[in-house]
């Protein structure tokens, strides 16, 4: 897996890489102003493919902001992750993420799937097995 693209948005890096996996990797506090313009990108990037993986590195987060998070929870379009691996979250940022991938998983009848993980390498793998799997379901849904 080879990254083609990285921005920063304050203290935080977006990057995509060319398996379509977008990486965030979060450093401090995430503020709404950080999260929209990220996901702006991340849509930008997704484009028409109707699909996009996420690793969401939290290994030197501090949180999200109350109105981040409402943000992230209002997405309800098209561009919805179909898989997320959560890195390196702490007890408090694990419950805080269960709730919102969960309320995401509802809102998207349970297309998306998420998972915690303490290293990059183990949520590259199952990352890349979610793209198979979804690359699959894609196939199927073609014929």
């Amino acid at each position: 897996m080879t990254i083609v693209e990285i921005h920063d948005y304050g203290p935080h890096k977006l990057a995509l890489t060319d398996r379509e996996v977008v990486i965030y990797r979060l450093h401090g506090v995430l503020d709404i102003k950080e999260m929209t313009a990220m996901m702006e990108q991340q849509a930008v990037w997704q484009g028409d493919r109707g699909w996009i993986l996420l690793l969401i590195d939290l290994r030197e987060s501090d949180g999200i902001s109350a109105t981040a998070l409402r943000r992230a929870q209002a997405q309800k379009d098209n561009k919805t992750p179909r898989a997320v691996a959560l890195m390196g979250a702490s007890f408090a940022i694990r419950a805080v993420a269960d709730v919102l991938f969960r309320a995401l998983r509802s809102i998207s009848g349970g297309a998306v799937n998420f998972r915690f993980f303490q290293t990059e390498e183990e949520s590259l793998a199952w990352l890349e097995s979610e793209r198979d799997a979804v690359i699959g379901r894609a196939d199927a849904q073609k014929r």
